[in-house]
């Protein structure tokens, strides 16, 4: 019990420390963009689209809390961790179940990565359909007595009705293709761990692993996949 309030108080430390870090480059980053919108050329603002812009700016914002914490927090310790799981495992059980761990990492690696990829697309069209029914919608409030005055009422919803069927399709194949994906992450880490058992098990046949030495495996091989 000791152990586990210490490890939720040095998370919750940990996340207050960063803080400073994201809230200072999501600072330094906003009042660039911004003192750069006021730097750009007259065309630019008479033709702006003013939801898209604002839509644009505050998803890169929140990028950077997502950037940073992954690459701090996730992406240098995994490796670490994956390190000192594969020399435990190659110490105690043999060379085999560190290859297999290695193997496993590099195998979920390539699928995330190449499934990113091929998901980007869908990303994309969704973040364009937002902005773009943002930039209909503000717009059209803001020419709200044009609007009025030639009846465009319908047009203008029905125009807007476009954006949010194009914003809805796309979040559709983003949300199957994440399924897809953390479909084959699991179905990888559930075939290594798989694997894994039975390497163990054919060493405790030949007397070279004992019980507990499958216990280790297997509790190594799930905190491994977590961060994951």
């Amino acid at each position: 019990g000791a152990f586990r309030g210490a490890a939720a108080a040095c998370n919750e430390l940990r996340n207050a420390v960063f803080a400073k870090v994201t809230q200072g480059a999501i600072h330094q980053v906003g009042l660039k963009v911004f003192r750069h919108l006021h730097a750009l050329d007259l065309s630019f603002h008479l033709g702006r689209q003013t939801g898209a812009l604002g839509r644009t700016v505050d998803r890169g914002q929140r990028g950077i809390n997502f950037i940073l914490s992954a690459a701090v927090f996730n992406v240098a310790p995994t490796l670490f961790e994956v390190s000192l799981v594969a020399g435990v495992l190659a110490y105690k059980c043999g060379p085999a179940l560190a290859a297999l761990t290695a193997s496993t990492v590099g195998l979920y690696a390539a699928f995330t990565i190449a499934t990113t990829q091929w998901r980007t697309k869908f990303r994309k069209e969704m973040n364009r359909m937002d902005n773009a029914g943002s930039s209909r919608m503000i717009d059209s409030m803001l020419n709200y007595e044009t609007v009025k005055y030639f009846g465009n009422e319908e047009y203008e919803a029905k125009q807007y009705d476009k954006y949010l069927q194009g914003y809805e399709d796309a979040a559709l194949k983003v949300q199957s293709s994440l399924s897809f994906l953390n479909f084959g992450q699991n179905a990888i880490f559930s075939g290594a761990l798989a694997a894994a058992m039975v390497l163990c098990a054919e060493g405790v046949a030949a007397g070279t692993l004992t019980v507990g030495d499958i216990v280790m495996v297997n509790g190594l091989l799930s905190q491994l996949s977590l961060p994951l």
